[in-house]
């Protein structure tokens, strides 16, 4: 759904696609609003994909590369190992009725052409609920007609294993209907567009009806589900200027741009729409936008990861779910060895569960945020839902603090370990109650174990006793992943910058089957979410893409150690062959703080695969966009000599340390200048202030015996008023004079 949509229709080329293997009947995704089957099987799972408002099968699901290459979701789905462990699935593109001439033809009349799609037959083929198995996806409005039927046909489904992927659907509303409401004047009044308002009487009742069915005494309770949302809105997506050269083309880009960050009014289905009803199981999928989202380009993208585990922990539905209403419960303990404990108020109500295995070591489950109760003093999970261990089998995770900002680190990550087994005199006990010291381990209370009985020595996999690989951890940072960053209020979100690196498929690694990562600054590392290097393991096989995004705060950033203005990022990919190392790709850039970084590639060394990566500044939403400039000059050497003569003069400013942080020039100015820090109690330095903040340390210079002449005369505030910084021009402007302040 969007607004683009809602005024033009669009028109795609189509180039057909690869026929699907071992399927019975097969036929291409089409735009006649027809339900079909694009793959036919005897496999006891189907997967019925169901397109979005103002969209189609052909268009939906289709991405077509900047060299030409068409990918189908579908198709990519009957391909994939994972997915296809016992054969290819059935495919269904269902479809409905959907135009912006479309009127009064309702959301409820649509839905009843989803229903026909799901329980007729279609070209001679038994109807699509009469298999075992059925995994639903539906795109925008596609999920909204899910959750509808579901809803009101319960019944029906009871007694299969059935998964729901909602990918960027607005279960709370979007926007942009409203804004399309707004002008049917101009476009005609549409009854899907009026439906699909925040706040309308129809998303009200299939959200009341849809939570009873899926609840806990719900008959479809056992309904496995996972939430996509999308990263940024249509615009910024496609706004992106990656060249570092002055030309006509970047400076073309660069206008585009700045339209933009006044136009785009972020994402058409916002996150606390897109997340409803599974928010631990939740996925930001980096890079997308409304459309690209539903359109995975290999089975790396993370929208296709998660109908991988979506495919994967419905299989496990019968006889592995957890009891009905089922909890743990952590009595968190502080403990005076091994690191550092938390404040005493992050002890009580920031922890996180960030990775939940069963029997072969490998994540399950993201990272889950416990719930604290004040009155037991103790932290809660509830879980539902598979993959889940059956009797006798392991359940095994890390328990970690939760980190908003990045810090200083030292070589002990404080991680606690959960592991246990399903009790099998127990196995439905309703609750595992545990013990837990802080950076230690979680015990099992003997006289009140629930479900839980303690793990063997015996049950350690050897993921389990990497969490210090190489003999030991890195000191570094201790930062938050971009999924903690992104669920923090926008105006408790800090200035961060976004780093992409996508690989080529890959060739040269054999029998290939995950991949970690470490990531350094400046030589330091960066364990996001308190995770170990190469402790997280990502599912990839042979000829598939490698697709990692990251974010880094300000991380000590002043200039690099040589004076040139560069901080140095280097990423390790380690690539594994299960528990066997086969090779380890070192990518390394240079970066300037605050800015965007545009596209280099390069082949590793080790691997022989190729890389390519970028970078996007996401500033603060705390109006932190002035700096206050000391001087500049073009001789690199001179500006570290006097970097390191404001560092010697050792002054705090509201006890913080104050020292001198370098800044790079542009193609258009090769002047390098230095500006004012503040070493954070956190270890970052903090150099982009707010406008008060400014000028009040501009009044601080001016009052400072210790500062020569030039600093004093010559300093003056500078802002940066919009996201649209590289290394080509300044965006930014001198807005006053230190000494006029």
């Amino acid at each position: 759904m969007s607004r683009l949509r809602f005024f033009f229709t669009l028109i795609f080329v189509f180039f057909g696609i690869p026929a699907a293997v071992a399927c019975e009947a097969a036929s291409e995704p089409n735009r006649t609003g027809q339900s079909h089957w694009y793959c036919a099987s005897q496999a006891s799972t189907v997967i019925v994909f169901v397109h979005g408002l103002n969209a189609n099968s052909a268009d939906t699901w289709r991405h077509i590369g900047d060299d030409g290459r068409e990918v189908v979701w579908p198709d990519l789905a009957l391909r994939d190992p994972a997915i296809a462990e016992n054969g290819p699935p059935s495919v269904l593109l269902a479809s409905f009725h959907t135009s912006p001439g479309s009127k009064n033809f309702s959301i409820a009349d649509a839905q009843k052409q989803i229903f026909d799609a799901m329980f007729a037959s279609i070209d001679g083929h038994p109807p699509a609920i009469d298999k075992s198995t059925i995994i639903l996806v539906g795109h925008s409005l596609g999920g909204v007609l899910l959750r509808d039927l579901l809803s009101q046909y319960p019944d029906r489904f009871q007694g299969k294993r059935l998964g729901l992927l909602l990918v960027a659907s607005p279960s709370k509303g979007s926007s942009f209907a409203n804004l399309a409401q707004s002008a049917q004047w101009a476009v005609g009044a549409n009854a899907q567009v009026a439906e699909l308002e925040q706040g309308s009487t129809y998303l009200t009742q299939v959200h009341e009806r849809f939570n009873a069915v899926i609840g806990e005494t719900g008959p479809l309770r056992g309904l496995i589900g996972r939430e996509l949302y999308e990263h940024l809105g249509i615009l910024e997506a496609s706004a992106r200027c990656e060249s570092n050269t002055l030309s006509i083309a970047t400076v073309r880009c660069a206008m585009l741009q700045t339209a933009v960050s006044y136009i785009d009014q972020g994402p058409v289905v916002t996150a606390d729409s897109a997340v409803v009803y599974w928010p631990e199981k939740r996925r930001l999928v980096p890079q997308s936008d409304h459309f690209s989202i539903a359109k995975p380009a290999d089975t790396g993208h993370s929208t296709h990861q998660a109908l991988r585990e979506l495919v994967a922990a419905t299989r496990n539905v019968k006889g592995c779910m957890p009891p009905d209403n089922f909890g743990v419960t952590f009595t968190i303990k502080q403990q005076d060895r091994k690191c550092r404990a938390p404040a005493a108020e992050a002890l009580a109500a920031s922890f996180e569960l960030f990775q939940l295995s069963t029997n072969d070591g490998l994540p399950v489950r993201s990272a889950m945020t416990l719930t604290f109760d004040p009155i037991a003093r103790a932290h809660r999970l509830r879980l539902s839902g598979g993959p889940f261990p059956c009797a006798d089998d392991m359940f095994w995770g890390k328990l970690t603090e939760t980190v908003t900002t990045s810090r200083r680190a030292g070589p002990d990550l404080c991680l606690t370990e959960v592991c246990f087994r399903r009790s099998v005199r127990r196995p439905t006990a309703p609750f595992a109650l545990l013990d837990c010291i802080f950076g230690d381990t979680c015990r099992i209370p003997a006289s009140s174990a629930g479900i839980a009985e303690s793990c063997r020595d015996q049950d350690r996999t050897p993921i389990m006793v990497a969490v210090k690989p190489d003999g030991g951890q890195r000191t570094g940072w201790t930062a938050p992943s971009l999924q903690t960053i992104e669920d923090l209020p926008p105006q408790q979100r800090p200035g961060y910058t976004e780093f992409h690196l996508v690989s080529e498929p890959l060739q040269k690694l054999k029998g290939v089957t995950t991949f970690g990562i470490s990531v350094s600054v400046n030589g330091n590392a960066v364990h996001f979410d308190g995770v170990p290097d190469f402790f997280y393991r990502v599912p990839v096989s042979e000829g598939e893409r490698v697709h990692l995004t990251f974010p880094i705060e300000n991380l000590g950033f002043r200039g690099g150690d040589n004076g040139d203005g560069y901080e140095d990022i280097e990423v390790n990919i380690r690539f594994f062959k299960h528990d066997q190392i086969l090779a380890t790709a070192a990518l390394q850039r240079r970066y300037v703080a605050y800015r965007h970084a545009h596209t280099i590639s390069e082949t590793d060394l080790e691997t022989g695969e190729i890389f390519s990566w970028r970078a996007i500044y996401r500033p603060a939403g705390t109006g932190h966009n002035f700096e206050v400039m000391l001087e500049h000059g073009s001789a690199p050497q001179r500006m570290k000599d006097r970097r390191q003569g404001v560092d010697a003069l050792s002054f705090t400013y509201d006890a913080q340390p104050v020292i001198g942080v370098l800044r790079p020039g542009r193609t258009e100015n090769r002047r390098i200048g230095m500006i004012l820090g503040l070493v954070q109690p956190t270890g970052q330095v903090q150099s982009l202030f707010t406008r008060q903040e400014a000028e009040a340390l501009c009044r601080w210079v001016r009052q400072q015996t210790g500062f020569d002449e030039l600093q004093k005369d010559f300093s003056y505030i500078f802002e940066f008023p919009v996201e649209t910084f590289d290394d080509t021009r300044d965006r930014g402007r001198s807005v006053a004079d230190c000494s006029a302040v």
